[in-house]
């Protein structure tokens, strides 16, 4: 029995030894796990360079003159004459206020304006009759010119209880239809003017960069959908953001628009080769992650053993990558192979 327990012990004691053998040689390849994790990476010096690089841009035609049209008084809309897309000549009449109350206003300014003169004259025989006092005959006087100032506001907003087209044009969007109540100056026309030296010009978003070394002037290249172009120059640059697009814009004014039809909204490109040149570091498109038109992300490394992620602007791109104007530290490397396997502070190894 004694040699069986014996047995049985030496047994149990060799099994649990060669466990832990089992266990210990399941742990080391953990003690290569640093080494499995450094990720092979190709890097290139970051250096500044001046191009002089065309930039593609798109938007939409429109007029040099576009206007909203409002009544100056608010009211009842009770006629509208066109329709969206009309063409409309200077001095036509677009739309009309219910009169009612605009003809009370002016009926009630022009009994003030009455009285306010049957008064002045009563006081007028009192105060030569040294029955009223001058005071009296001065606040008679200063009642008429106050009645007929009201007479003369009155008549003058009465002109206005209808929309005139301004020039001729077209009607881009009706805002408002009859039996709707505007109040004043509430756009009720979006219209145009394409009369007299008004001409077709292409309105395009600009990234900041862009807008910074485009000049008025320079000269440009419009393409319209049936794949013709003509010359075009820069005549105007945005001093605010488009609320809409959230970009800022220039106009391109075509040279030669007599052979082609345009409308407003119709889309169109530009290609402009701007005269001044830029600053910029290069960005390969295998080294860009994430990007967008006006930003994206890349890994760059200062000592050559951790990666950082870094988000930088865009100022344009061309067959060969992107470019950007953001500023680096000195002796900065872009790491433009294994980006997509990184994450910020991963330890790398430079492949030679």
């Amino acid at each position: 029995m004694k040699m069986i327990k014996s047995t049985l012990f030496t047994i149990i004691s060799m099994s649990i030894f060669l466990m832990l053998l089992g266990c210990q040689a399941d742990k080391a390849p953990v003690t290569n796990k640093l080494d499995v994790d450094i990720i092979p990476v190709s890097i290139m010096e970051l250096k500044k360079e001046v191009i002089k690089e065309p930039f593609l841009l798109s938007g939409i035609f429109t007029t040099e003159n576009e206007r909203y049209l409002s009544f100056k008084l608010g009211g009842i809309i009770n006629a509208v004459f066109v329709k969206e897309g009309d063409a409309i000549k200077k001095g036509q009449t677009l739309a009309t206020l219910d009169p009612i109350e605009i003809q009370s206003q002016i009926q009630m300014s022009k009994i003030g304006l009455e009285k306010a003169e049957r008064d002045l004259q009563r006081v007028k025989n009192l105060y030569l009759d040294s029955v009223a006092t001058l005071e009296q005959f001065q606040n008679a006087t200063s009642a008429l010119s106050l009645a007929k100032e009201q007479f003369k506001t009155a008549s003058f907003n009465g002109q206005f209880s209808t929309i005139t087209a301004p020039a001729g044009g077209f009607i881009l969007k009706k805002l408002a239809d009859v039996g709707q109540v505007v109040g004043p100056g509430s756009p009720v026309f979006l219209a145009n003017d394409v009369a007299g030296n008004t001409a077709w010009v292409l309105k395009a978003g600009v990234t900041d960069h862009q807008w910074q070394i485009l000049n008025v002037g320079e000269a440009a290249s419009v393409s319209f959908e049936n794949g013709s172009s003509v010359p075009a120059r820069i005549v105007r640059k945005s001093a605010l953001v488009d609320p809409f697009t959230g970009t800022l814009t220039v106009e391109l004014k075509p040279l030669n628009t007599s052979e082609i039809s345009l409308a407003s909204g119709m889309f169109g490109k530009a290609i402009i080769t701007s005269t001044k040149g830029i600053e910029v570091f290069r960005i390969p498109f295998s080294a860009l992650l994430d990007a967008n038109q006006q930003d994206g992300f890349i890994f760059i490394t200062t000592d050559k053993k951790t990666a950082k992620k870094v988000k930088i602007n865009l100022a344009g791109f061309d067959k060969i990558g992107a470019w950007t104007d953001f500023t680096f530290e000195p002796n900065t490397y872009l790491i433009k192979e294994g980006g997509p396997y990184l994450t910020d502070g991963a330890v790398i190894n430079i492949k030679h």
